[in-house]
């Protein structure tokens, strides 16, 4: 019985000491990973402006800027156009600053050296800052409808991408090719040879988009050519 006892006591031994040598052996933990810690925080990639190529025209209107929407704020880096609160403003049409009519949106890609070299320009209901858009005129050629059309695309272009479209009746100096949308309408507008007026364009341009104008459906569509009044401010 004691001889028994004792192996017990032995075996009980060895498999204590072999418990606590496991347990001094135990490989020390893992370091957290920093990059998985809920504290490391990614940088913000900075906002930026698209490019002009990639502003869209369609009836719906020119990229971001949709009509029937007013103009959200946006980062100055990344904004499309920009408030001028007396843009309106000159020495022939008085103003206050604050008023109606006043001020306008203009491109953010204008030429400050060139202020009349416009891309595009954007008129609002009420002439106010925050008023939805009413029309968005595209000057410069380097914007262009999903199907290619742009300011210098000729006749033959507008018809091939848009075979429905067809002019609006009685031009003068202007035919308006009229594309329609849910929302709005793109009036692509082509200089045409007017008895009336013989040297309203130059003779390179008769046949070719001048202009291109996104309406709002609540807006009218009418030419830009021999008109003061399709711009941001009133003349």
């Amino acid at each position: 019985m004691n001889t028994t006892r004792r192996l017990c006591a032995a075996a009980l031994l060895v498999t204590l000491a072999t418990t606590l040598v496991g347990c001094d052996n135990q490989p020390p933990a893992a370091e957290p990973d920093p990059a998985s810690s809920p504290s490391a925080t990614t940088p913000a990639v900075p906002a930026t402006r698209l490019a002009l190529s990639e502003l869209v025209v369609s009836p719906a209107g020119v990229g971001p800027l949709l009509v029937g929407q007013p103009i959200t704020d946006e980062p100055e880096e990344s904004a499309v156009v920009v408030w001028d609160p007396t843009g309106c403003i000159t020495a022939g049409v008085p103003g206050v600053e604050g008023e109606p009519w006043t001020g306008l949106w203009r491109s953010a890609y204008e030429d400050a050296a060139n202020p009349d070299d416009r891309t595009f320009s954007v008129v609002t209901m009420g002439g106010v800052k925050d008023g939805p858009i009413a029309r968005v005129v595209v000057y410069g050629d380097e914007l262009a409808t999903a199907e290619g059309v742009h300011v210098g695309s000729t006749v033959d272009d507008v018809l091939a991408a848009y075979p429905d479209a067809t002019p609006e009746p009685d031009p003068i100096v202007s035919a308006l090719y009229v594309v329609d949308g849910e929302t709005g309408s793109l009036s692509i507008e082509v200089a045409i040879e007017s008895p009336g007026a013989p040297d309203y364009w130059d003779p390179e341009q008769i046949g070719t988009v001048v202009w291109m104008v996104v309406f709002d459906a609540s807006d009218t569509v009418v030419a830009a050519a021999a008109s003061d009044t399709i711009g941001p401010c009133p003349v």
